[in-house]
Parts: structure tokens; sequence; C-alpha cells
């Protein structure tokens, strides 16, 4: 076999890259510019709850700062009311010439946190939790309560301390039994080692208030939603690793991030804000990203254009750098407003005049989604659209709609679809768990399609455009597809056509072929010529599959243990 390590996706990030990409980004930022009005969160603890910006694991986000854009025309937004768990902000500025929202301007006002009486929250209801143990941090204003409901919460004024990682934590012996953590407002800083013990917390909340975060503070073993306020200035080193996060919107305010924080195998997407100046990658941080998203001008994205070639000498040949351009002659369309209805349909408006379905409130089971509301054109349908749905059976999308967003179609009854469009992209999860859908009518091609999209789906004829690389974690996983040209493909991911039934499977030339990619897919005969790596249990669990019936098996670069039920040698 050919000793070919260069198509392996564990890619090597070293010093020159890290050197690289720190002066790119303090070159592209040196003209960011800040508010000069704007203002601080007041100090001072709420009484319960932090503020908590909008869970990242979605793929639909507010506009993030665009501080490559000067914004020398801006207009109000109307204030927004802070509630139990989440902050508000009045006399905010949005700029008129890119669209983003100035998080910098305004006044925060800070979540109020639940108020109990006779066990239940005056504001929201939420019943009252039972108190399991607290403290507060030694030589600090910093008190911690760890409820029944697997919440820790921090509050007070000021600084959590640093914390030995050699000794003995503050949560010792109930690092199990926390779930959740969340950082009240009046919090400024939070120390090294703070809460590195606590691997099996899911969510983690840290309020605008917070300004520094340090080496090792949290870890991120089993955590599936991060709230990052607006507000944060740095990361240290090794936070939030191996989390279970798929897309990730690093804040505005981020300047520094260092070196191994936020590494996972599971990240997808990533979009970095033009404030970020340092960002240190270590190897292997990030083994299964395929999308970053550099917010800034044209004219800068194409400054950073000039060290792709870093890039891919590290191994990212298949890396879709994207920029998302705020510069006035190329600006983004932005959501103007929300919640828009229309018979059985509610909608977002956007500055293209373009619309998103939100939500189908009919109850028929077949639907006829329109080309246009009012002046409006239908280009989307919008995250959790029909999610959960068991009235629909058969839907019909019209030419202009192009995207399907995350989880839009998740667990419904749908039966059958119809997609008039020529291109089709499709979000995570979209249609996963559509365990009756069946029939596609689609003359087009799908041009991206995101994890376990198609997963439990009957579907068998999907397809998919020449132009796609990347074939993402779980994407048709337990579904009924049997119809695929792998030849376009450059990477096949973890688990992709996981126990389908695809019989012949032709990868010739397939970069790499990922962990459980193909385990228990009904295949029969595999080409294998000039596959670049073949990863752990990638054919496992296919009994017709023997050695005789696999092609190419000597050309291939890089065979991992236990990639097949034969031995090789």
């Amino acid at each position: 076999m050919k000793n070919n390590h260069s198509f392996r996706r564990a890619w090597a990030w070293g010093t020159a890259f890290f050197l690289a990409l720190t002066l790119l980004f303090t070159s592209c930022a040196q003209n960011a510019t800040k508010d000069p009005n704007a203002q601080t969160s007041p100090s001072g603890p709420p009484s319960d709850t932090p503020s908590v910006s909008p869970d990242t694991s979605g793929t639909e986000l507010p506009t993030p700062v665009a501080d490559w854009c000067t914004h020398p025309h801006t207009e109000g937004v109307a204030k927004v009311n802070a509630t139990c768990t989440t902050d508000g902000y009045e006399n905010r500025l949005k700029c008129t010439d890119c669209g983003a929202i100035l998080e910098s301007t305004g006044k925060i006002i800070p979540a109020y946190g639940h108020q109990y009486k006779d066990r239940k929250c005056i504001y929201c209801e939420k019943a009252e939790p039972s108190l399991v143990i607290s403290g507060q941090y030694e030589n600090s204003q910093v008190v911690w309560k760890l409820y029944d409901n697997g919440e820790l919460a921090v509050s007070g004024i000021g600084v959590i301390p640093d914390f030995p990682a050699d000794e003995e934590s503050y949560f010792s012996g109930y690092n199990k039994a926390v779930h959740s953590i969340v950082v009240y407002n009046g919090i400024t800083s939070i120390g090294d080692n703070a809460f590195r013990i606590l691997k099996d917390a899911e969510t983690i909340s840290i309020s605008s208030s917070v300004r520094h975060i340090g080496d090792h503070a949290f870890d991120g073993w089993s955590l599936k939603t991060l709230n990052l306020s607006y507000g944060i200035e740095t990361v240290g080193k090794d936070n939030f690793t191996h989390n279970r996060l798929f897309f990730l919107e690093i804040p505005a305010s981020v300047r520094t991030i260092g070196s191994g924080s936020f590494a996972s195998e599971q990240l997808i997407t990533m979009r970095v804000p033009s404030s970020v100046v340092q960002f240190e990658v270590n190897e292997n941080q990030f083994s299964n990203l395929t999308h970053i998203v550099f917010m800034g001008s044209r004219a800068q994205a194409q400054q950073l254009s000039l060290y792709r070639h870093l890039l891919t000498d590290m191994g990212y040949a298949t890396l879709n750098i994207r920029y998302q351009y705020t510069d006035k002659a190329s600006k983004m369309p932005y959501c103007t407003k929300r919640g828009q209805v229309s018979g059985d349909f509610t909608y977002s408006i956007y500055t293209d005049n373009t619309a998103r379905i939100t939500k189908y409130r009919g109850v028929s089971a077949e639907v006829n989604v329109p080309e246009k509301i009012g002046s409006y054109t239908v280009v989307g349908i919008d995250k959790e659209c029909f999610k959960e749905n068991k009235n629909i059976r058969k839907v019909t999308l019209p030419s202009t709609c192009k995207d399907i967003f995350l989880n839009a179609f998740l667990d419904s009854s749908l039966e059958e679809l119809t997609l008039l469009a020529d291109t089709v992209r499709v979000g995570e999860a979209a249609f996963s768990g559509c365990s009756s859908f069946k029939t596609l009518h689609f003359e087009g091609v799908f041009t991206d399609v995101g994890g376990k999209a198609f997963s439990n789906t009957k579907v068998e004829d999907i397809p998919l455009s020449p132009e796609l690389r990347v074939v993402r974690i779980s994407a048709f996983a337990y579904s009924g597809v049997k119809n695929v040209n792998f030849r376009p493909f450059e990477i096949i991911s973890e688990s992709a056509f996981g126990r389908t039934s695809l019989g012949v499977v032709d990868l010739t030339g397939v970069q790499e072929v990922g962990m459980g990619a193909f385990y228990n897919a009904g295949v029969r005969s595999l080409n294998v010529t000039d596959v670049g790596i073949l990863c752990h249990a990638a054919f496992l669990s296919n009994s017709a599959l023997t050695k005789n019936e696999v092609i190419g098996l000597e050309t291939v670069g890089t065979v991992e243990n236990q990639v097949f039920d034969f031995k090789i040698g």
C-alpha cells in the first residue's frame, strides 16, 4: 500500500500556520472601530439567572457586529425588555449600510432573574429547585449554588478566582450532578480551572458582564449548548474542548482565543468575527471542520485569500472558506421583520425583498408553499418550520425556494416532497426522523447536505451535485438511499451511510472514508482504488463483502485497524 498520509484529515495546524493566522487577523482587524458611546452592563448580580445569548446550535443567528464597515449611517432599534433568563437592551443602533446590529452601542438591561414565592417564580412560574449545596469562593464576593435540577449557578460581583489544577475542587464529589452551568451578570472574569472537572455539563451560559475566561476554565465533553454573550474579549487555552457542537459563532467582542479552545470532533461550521486578532490552533483541533465563515469587507476577504495556500498545505484542500461581506456594495440580506402572518404561514422578511417560511399553522395533509407572499419572494423554509408536524403528508416547495434549514421537517409525518428549484441546500437534520418520507420529486440537485439530513427516511434516489465534496456525519444513516454516485466526493464522514442497503459502492479517488461510514450498509462489491485513507470500522458488518469483492485495496494510502470483517494481511 502507498504510504500517503497527505489525505488524512487529522490536520497539522503547526506553528507556521498559527503565526500566519495571528498576523493575518491582526492585519485584518487593525482598522476595526469601537463605538465611543458604548455603555457597559450595570454592575451587580441578578437574583438567579444569567444573561443568555441565543442557542448557537442552529443555523440562523443575529447579524454579528461587522467591524470592517465603519457604520457611517445608523438608525435606532426597538427596546427589548429583559426577562428572567435573558438580557434586554435599549438605545441600540443598527447600521443601515451593512445591516449589522451594533451590539457595542446602547445599554444592556440585565436579566432580572427568577423571583420565587411559594416555590414558584412570580414572573415565569418556573418551579423553584431545591438547594443541594452552596459555597463562596475564598477572598471574593462570588457565591455558587448547586440545585437538585443539576444547575450550578454562580453569582456575585467581580472575579471567579484561579484554582490550582492539582488541588481538590470546590465541586469534588458533585461533578456528576452538574448538568448546566450559568454565570450571572456581575461576574467580570472566570479564573483558570474554575469549572474544569465538570465534564457532564451539557449547557453552559455566560453573561454579558464577563470579559475574560481563563485557561482550562470549562470542559466540553458533554457540551451541547454554549451561550456566549457579547462582551467576552479573551478566551484562554483549552476551553470547551471535545464539545458536541456542530455550529459555533464566536461573539463579535472576542479578540483573542487560546490554543485548544473549542476543539471538537463534531464541529462542522465556525463563524469568526472581524474582532478576532489572534486565534491559536493546535494539531487535530478541528478534525471534522469543513466550513469557516470570516466576517468582513470584500477588500479584507481578498487579503485573507492570500493565505489560503497555508490552509491547503496543512491539509485543508477541502475546507470551504466563505466570506460574509459587510461592505455596502455587497451587503448580505438580513431580517427586518419576524412573526409575519399570511394565511396558514408565519414568515420573516429580509432586506432583499425575500421571505422565509418560519411556521406552518394549518392542519392540511397537503401543503403548497407559495412562490410569493405579498411582494416578497419565498426563498427558504426556516429551521423547525414543520418540526414534529403530524398532519402533513405531501409538501410542494416553489422554484424560488432553495434553502431548507436546520430541523425543518424533523420527526414529521412527511411522505412526499416536490422541489421545483434547480438547486437546493439542506441543513442539518432537515428530514431526520421522517420515517414515512419515501417519495421525492426533484429534477435538480442538492448542492449541500447537512449532518443527519436524511437519516431515518426511506427515500431511495437523492440527486447530489457533482460539486458536492463532503458528505457529513450520519447524513444518510438508517435511510433507504440506494443509488449514489460517490465519485465527486472527497470526504465521506463518520456513519454517513451507516445501516443502509447500498449493494455496489465505487469510491475511486475519495480522500477519506470516515469511521463507520458504511457500517452495516449492505455492501457486497467495493472499489477503493486510490482512496487516501480507510478509517476504523468503515465497512464492518457487511457480511456479503469478501476480500475478493474489493478492488484496488493495494492502492489505498492508509488502512486503519478493523476496517473490514475480514483480515487484510
